[in-house]
């Protein structure tokens, strides 16, 4: 019986893409525990497992005909295999998440979440890359960060840039992918609203794909998946309180959302246009740059996909860029990530470095460059699944350039303490702020600057939805 059970496996997974190392995974009607089938094209020489937790497995690792005498030896994660095996079988825990950085604890009881580290063992070199299918119980359904095939499996790439906790999420749940210009996002409602909300969010994600599809034509990845979480709106004001991404496995992003405000708060606040800003760039280490550029692309892209007028984009900046001069003054923007009271100054002053370029950039090529573009280029020319440095990001931006923009802003700006001199760029795009109001001025130096830097490809026409 087991052989034609594993016999049965061979078969399905034998028109999987060219991979070395295919994964069946059978999950158990209590979500708590798996089978997993590893086989392989070519020899399986060694399988690593990626968390102290999941070292116990390499133990319980068994031929697919029952030889327990598979492994010759482990050092450390790794396990050596004898020579010839092609399919290796062994059962799993699947440890539940709770409670851990951008996790809720009120995710449904329907829903197991789980990291994959914990329970996934991988091959070496080209075998890293793996086909992973899942045989789920009845009525049940899995969200992956992989790569989702069309036959509706996933395809796990090699390690790439480890930032972040991996989510693979488990049983009864909405489940819906959505096509967008930029690509299909894969998304999970792990919350507990009705089904008459979750039309909404899904119709907020969308339009938040079109405020960056106003002016980029691709992600780094066409392929995400998405996480929904129910936020607990009664300690933050915003509807969208919370978003990260993750990049370790595959690049994923999670959200905690109040389902119960209206789509037209929803698509007028930033975080998810935030967050797919920094899917346009690899993970840039020193986080004042990384964090720096999708602040400021966030507010680039609410004005070109129609969320955001003009005036309020340059509202939110002038405000940012007072928060970030407010904060820990002594201290460089280099200096400030991870110190406290540091964070605005993180953001902000990447932002400023980032308005800068821009409006070097126009200035110079007559509009016809820009940051966003400057940046487009860098994803499909560059394309990276590791972290860079920013000093790497920046020199490969300048090196599309006549003259270096980009580093030199870097330098003098990162090691110097306070905040940049935003007010003499914004009085050139004539843009001031008298008695808390924003007045723009269509008489500056650069104010026919100051319009392209909030339209897009699709100037002037509204991308988001009726409220």
């Amino acid at each position: 019986m087991f052989m034609s059970r594993c016999s049965a496996v061979l078969l399905a997974i034998a028109s999987a893409a060219n991979a070395s190392l295919n994964a069946t995974v059978t999950v158990a009607d209590s979500l708590a525990r798996a089978s997993v089938v590893l086989v392989a094209d070519e020899p399986i020489a060694t399988l690593y497992a990626r968390s102290s937790a999941a070292v116990p497995l390499l133990a319980q690792l068994t031929t697919c005909e029952g030889n327990t005498s598979v492994v010759s030896r482990v050092v450390g994660r790794r396990a050596k295999l004898t020579v010839g095996t092609r399919c290796i079988r062994y059962d799993t825990s699947l440890p539940e998440l709770r409670g851990r950085r951008g996790l809720s604890d009120s995710a449904i009881a329907t829903a197991r979440l789980t990291d994959p580290r914990h329970w996934l063992v991988i091959g070496s070199g080209s075998q890293a890359e793996m086909n992973i299918d899942f045989r789920m119980p009845a009525a049940t359904v899995v969200s992956a960060p992989w790569q989702s095939r069309r036959d509706g499996g996933f395809r796990r790439p090699r390690d790439g840039d480890r930032s972040g906790t991996p989510v693979v999420v488990f049983g009864q749940f909405p489940l819906r992918d959505i096509k967008t210009p930029l690509g299909v996002l894969r998304v999970a409602y792990l919350g507990q609203h009705e089904a008459r909300d979750h039309d909404k969010l899904f119709a907020w994600l969308a339009a938040s794909v079109a405020n960056v599809a106003s002016s980029f034509d691709a992600l780094i990845v066409s392929d995400l998946q998405v996480l929904l979480f129910d936020a607990k709106s009664h300690h933050n004001d915003s509807p969208v309180p919370f978003g990260m991404v993750t990049r370790t496995e595959a690049p994923a992003i999670r959200f905690y959302v109040d389902p119960s405000r209206s789509l037209a708060d929803l698509t007028g606040d930033w975080t998810a246009t935030h967050e797919l800003a920094h899917l346009l760039m690899p993970r840039i280490k020193e986080r004042w740059i990384g964090e720096g550029f999708a602040t400021y692309l966030q507010h680039v892209l609410m004005a070109s996909g129609g969320a955001w007028s003009e005036r309020r984009v340059w509202q939110e900046m002038l405000a940012g860029f007072a928060r970030g001069r407010a904060a820990r003054p002594e201290l460089s923007p280099a200096q400030a990530s991870g110190q406290t009271g540091g964070r605005m100054k993180v953001y902000w002053a990447g932002a400023a470095l980032a308005l800068a370029a821009d409006v070097e950039l126009r200035v110079r090529s007559n509009n016809a460059m820009s940051l966003p573009s400057a940046v487009a280029a860098y994803a499909k020319t560059e394309p990276t699944d590791s972290a860079v440095s920013a000093e790497e990001y920046l020199r490969a931006l300048d090196a599309a350039l006549d003259t270096p923009v980009f580093m030199p802003l870097f330098e003098s700006i990162g090691a110097t303490p306070g905040f940049p001199d935003t007010d003499t760029l914004l009085s050139r795009l004539g843009v001031e702020q008298r008695d808390n109001a924003i007045v723009l001025n269509d008489e500056a130096e650069l104010a026919t600057l100051r319009h392209p830097l909030a339209q897009g490809r699709i100037s002037g026409q509204s991308l988001q939805p009726e409220s």
